[in-house]
């Protein structure tokens, strides 16, 4: 591909201002090397905090479509400053910077401003908090060691935790059962008892700096002494009863806008049994000797990745995801737009979802369902239940390939229930199964004809229930769309129909439905909340159908199209199934 620069700027052109200008006013030299590869660079020297320092300005192969970058010439060890990596490079910009790249003297000249801010509070010391806040950044280029996933629960106190240690994962969590349902969701049945190891969290008030860093065991104990919880007992209990020769501690602490964690492992000193015979790593039956061994310990110090859900979902920064990861939904009908809708709920954090449907998945339905060819002859809830495991192992699915009726006993403990069957002869079981179970929150989800509208309502105690917005026909009171035909098809086979839509449409259904669903959990949708979303009218009127006028009434004439409003579920005094009571 071509290089394209913005705003028509002539590389050459503005490389030989912005020479004229280093030279003649900084002094500046050209440098006969260029770290970044590229031809063009200069070297100056200012007077930073009292220091001499030398500074690189030198100019990418794309410029001017990427920034000057500047470095230290003659840098100190790696995080003895924040923000000058071990090259030398400062890191000045951030994404959300804006430069006039039209203007290349002034945009050398304020990064050169953000270069000498950075070094004059390096070496006074004044943003020695950013060491703490950017934790990950010098622990992770310093940790020589392989990483570890953690699933743990990000904060205190300090405590024993588990470890398993596979050829090519290593797992942090909070026990044993929580490492074999991770791993059992990536399809691994059995883990072995002895491969689940102890370990050991110690939580600090905040992160370490460089300099704290530990070289050693005793560094380590030390860290240990500024915890919290009893932490050296902590260390010193589990080293004593540790087997093997090799012992995790994770270090960590609230940084910025979230948790971080780093890792260090002990690894017990080989003992030479000379030529003829392999080095064998030190033991002994006493616990005592067994810790004093282990303060002998080689450390390496490694890094820690964090898989667990609050970083998955939000990255430590979602309000909602502690009350959605406590959650139990049940979802009724996963087809074309029941699975979307599972798939969403996943990503949102939810921690348990079960899934019930008794159909299995055709080669008709891959084109609009979440599941693809791999899955065809298997049972839509039970593959979309793994499939789901597999790309969200932290959190909970359970496929049920039958009638929701053959295990109503499923609903009666959960927090939520989703029906996206589209037939209104089951929901309205699902209606009176409701009236049965004092308090049950319900969420219908379906799509008018050719998915041209999709509705959303949220059966609340304090709302009509589900029959109270439909006619004795069975067709919703209000629709957006008319039809002088069904637009129905068959397949060329007695019985076989179906309504023809594309992913697109039901895409918007999943997110409405999905989202008035997660509104119920969160308690930001009220009782009898009803939503309504319309295709564009180029597309209504494409497949043949034209809008209602209660629809153009809701959203003005001239503009029914791609709309989306509320209105409430109203409680009917003529409903067959409550007398408008609604839902006990």
């Amino acid at each position: 591909m071509a290089n394209i620069l913005p705003l028509g700027i002539d590389r050459a052109g503005a490389i030989a201002r912005l020479e004229s200008w280093l030279i003649g006013t900084l002094g500046a030299l050209r440098l006969g090397r260029v770290r970044s590869g590229s031809t063009d660079g200069w070297r100056i020297k200012a007077e930073i905090a009292s220091r001499i320092l030398e500074l690189d300005i030198e100019i990418p192969d794309e410029y001017p479509r990427k920034l000057p970058q500047v470095f230290l010439a003659n840098p100190p060890a790696f995080g003895t400053w924040p923000h000058v990596e071990s090259n030398g490079r400062l890191c000045i910009t951030s994404p959300s910077d804006r430069y006039d790249r039209t203007r290349p003297t002034d945009v050398v000249k304020a990064l050169l401003d953000g270069a000498f801010d950075i070094l004059d509070k390096g070496i006074t010391g004044a943003n020695e908090d950013d060491f703490r806040s950017e934790f990950l950044s010098y622990w992770d280029i310093t940790a020589t060691g392989p990483y570890v996933q953690s699933l743990l629960d990000p904060s205190g106190p300090s405590r024993a935790i588990k470890l398993w240690r596979g050829k090519r994962l290593c797992i942090l969590s909070e026990s044993r059962t929580d490492i074999r349902r991770w791993l059992g969701n990536l399809g691994k049945a059995r883990v072995a008892e002895v491969a689940i190891k102890d370990a050991a969290l110690l939580w600090l008030d905040r992160p370490l700096l460089p300099r704290e860093y530990p070289k050693t065991v005793a560094d380590l104990y030390e860290i240990a002494g500024g915890a919290a919880d009893n932490a050296v007992e902590l260390l010193d209990r589990l080293l004593r009863s540790a087997n093997g020769h090799i012992f995790t501690v994770i270090i960590g602490a609230v940084a910025g806008n979230g948790a971080c964690f780093g890792g260090v492992e002990l690894e017990l000193r080989r003992i030479d049994r000379g030529r003829k015979k392999r080095g064998t790593y030190q033991g002994a039956s006493s616990p005592q000797v067994r810790l004093g061994q282990w303060k002998e310990a080689s450390l390496t110090r490694t890094r820690v990745e964090r898989a667990d859900a609050f970083w998955i979902h939000g990255r430590d920064s979602n309000p909602d995801l502690l009350e959605l990861r406590t959650a139990k939904i049940a979802l009724v009908g996963c087809g074309s737009l029941g699975s979307p809708v599972a798939r969403l709920l996943a990503l949102a954090g939810v921690g348990k979802l079960d899934l019930m449907d008794p159909e299995m998945l055709e080669w008709a339905n891959v084109g609009r369902h979440v599941l693809g060819v791999a899955a065809r002859g298997k049972n839509k809830a039970i593959a979309l239940a793994e499939q789901l495991g597999r790309e969200f192992p932290h959190s909970q699915f359970a496929g049920h390939g039958r009638r929701w009726q053959e295990c109503a006993e499923t609903l009666e403990g959960c927090d939520l229930i989703i029906s996206t069957t589209g037939m209104l002869d089951d929901e309205a079981e699902l209606t009176m199964w409701q009236r049965d179970h004092t308090g049950k929150e319900f969420v219908f989800g379906w799509t008018e004809p050719r998915g041209c509208a999709a509705q959303a309502v949220a059966i609340l105690p304090g709302a009509g229930c589900l029959l109270c917005g439909f006619d004795l026909s069975g067709d919703p009171e209000f629709q957006a769309t008319k039809w002088t035909e069904v637009p129905l098809q068959r397949e060329a086979a007695c019985g076989n129909w179906f309504m023809p839509y594309g992913a697109g449409e039901i895409m918007s259904a999943a997110v409405l439905t999905t989202e008035l669903a997660l509104g119920v959990l969160t308690e930001r949708a009220s009782p009898g909340n009803h939503r309504i979303l319309s295709c564009r009218t180029e597309i209504l009127e494409a497949a043949g159908g034209e809008w209602t006028p209660a629809w153009l009434a809701a959203t003005s004439a001239d503009a029914p199209g791609g709309r989306a409003i509320e209105r409430h579920w109203l409680p009917d005094i003529q409903c067959p199934a409550c007398q408008g009571k609604g839902p006990a």
